[in-house]
């Protein structure tokens, strides 16, 4: 990732397909979040990555950190999907 990293600031267009939301946060640029047959989220790593776009997309609750001044994001736990919530009376 580094040396795509390296790449694309000397000028080269780099495109990568990842699931790795960590590997996406330290070391892109920017970010196109693919949901539902369309495009959810579109900008750098901190518009895209926020917990609005990965439950929506995802379905999932996320931890973050840093770690030597780089960010994480670890998926914890799986949401519940509000079309499978219980109905209220």
């Amino acid at each position: 990732m580094a040396l795509l990293r390296d790449t694309a600031r000397r000028g080269s267009g780099v495109v990568a397909v990842l699931h790795d939301l960590t590997l996406a946060a330290r070391f892109c640029d920017r970010l196109i979040l693919l949901s539902g047959g369309g495009v959810r989220a579109d900008g750098p790593p901190e518009r895209v990555l926020t917990d609005a776009h990965l439950r929506a997309a995802y379905g999932i609750a996320v931890h973050r950190g840093e770690a030597g001044g780089e960010p994480f994001l670890l998926p914890w736990h799986a949401l519940p999907s509000p079309t499978c919530q219980p109905e209220t009376p």
